[in-house]
């Protein structure tokens, strides 16, 4: 059976964000969320089967979040520092983690309804919508 490792579909884009954050304060919080992802990498936590063997599963043996590919926590796991990634501003960043983005969907390790619940918001508690409705 054949391995795919996340580290080799996304590590040159890791470090491409990590280079793009070096030094910036402001980039602090995901310069540690894609170190700590690195670390992670390096376990090996990252190996699936490959995409073509997880195609021959059943739905039922899937991950719930993307019927085959990375399971939920790990997909969890990859989408903290995507996040911070996108909200920076940062073309380098950006462009970098859509790169990684893309590479993981073509890889089908990102697959379905892969999403973490949104972000508390400062301004959730005052009912803060935009628009008229």
């Amino acid at each position: 059976m054949a391995t795919m490792d996340v580290k080799d579909v996304i590590g040159d884009n890791l470090t491409k964000i990590l280079e793009a954050t070096a030094g910036k304060k402001r980039h602090a919080e995901l310069a540690e969320a894609v170190n700590k992802l690195v670390a992670s990498l390096q376990t090996g936590a990252f190996v699936v089967s490959s995409t073509s063997d997880l195609d021959k599963r059943k739905p039922e043996e899937r991950s719930a979040g993307g019927g085959g590919g990375l399971p939920d926590d790990r997909v969890a796991d990859l989408l903290v520092p995507i996040r911070l990634a996108m909200a920076s501003r940062s073309p380098k960043i950006i462009e970098a983690t859509l790169a990684s983005v893309q590479k993981l969907i073509a890889h089908g390790l990102l697959r379905g309804d892969a999403d973490l619940p949104p972000p508390a918001r400062a301004d959730a508690a005052g009912g803060g919508k935009k628009g008229g409705a």
